[in-house]
């Protein structure tokens, strides 16, 4: 699949959004393009018109919340795609008691990310980056190594059974 990620983090004083960062990454990872700045428009045509239409879109809840009811963010076109919240990623690490939260800045801990810019837009929009990414290296690996146990128990279990005749 080839699915390129939005990353966006707004701040807003209640009645309008004052401060946008969005990164775009492929799928694996690799930054295509950044920005920082005051409007969703600049920031959309930063990151988004310049490049395919296939893209899902990271963020947090208040971000999630502020852009799908802004009529700036509808225009752009961003209301229209589906959204994915940080902390919906992380549940398994919650299920597994690997983290007491999915808040990026438990987040951020338990990946050893250093988040000092906490709470600004770059800051934020940065962080989700490497926590979304360091959970996606995570996940794949553990599946990578799942398989590989299923298909080598999998092996070992034919082997026993044909040495005992079963």
């Amino acid at each position: 699949m080839n699915l390129d990620h939005v990353f966006i983090a707004v701040d807003s004083d209640g009645k309008r959004i004052t401060s946008v960062s969005a990164v775009r990454t492929d799928r694996k990872g690799k930054v295509l393009a950044a920005s920082d700045a005051d409007s969703v428009v600049i920031a959309a045509r930063t990151v988004i018109e310049p490049f395919s239409d296939t893209y899902l879109i990271i963020s947090q809840y208040p971000t999630i919340k502020i852009l799908s009811t802004d009529k700036t963010a509808k225009s752009c076109g961003l209301s229209d795609k589906e959204w994915l919240d940080i902390a919906q990623v992380a549940w398994p690490l919650a299920f597994s008691d690997m983290v007491g939260n999915c808040n990026l800045d438990t987040l951020c801990k338990h990946f050893g990310i250093n988040y000092q810019d906490a709470g600004t837009t770059i800051g934020d929009c940065e962080a989700m980056v490497r926590v979304y990414w360091a959970m996606m290296t995570r996940y794949r690996t553990a599946l990578i190594a799942e398989e590989g146990i299923r298909d080598y128990g999998g092996e070992a279990l034919r082997g026993i059974r044909k040495f005992i005749g079963f």
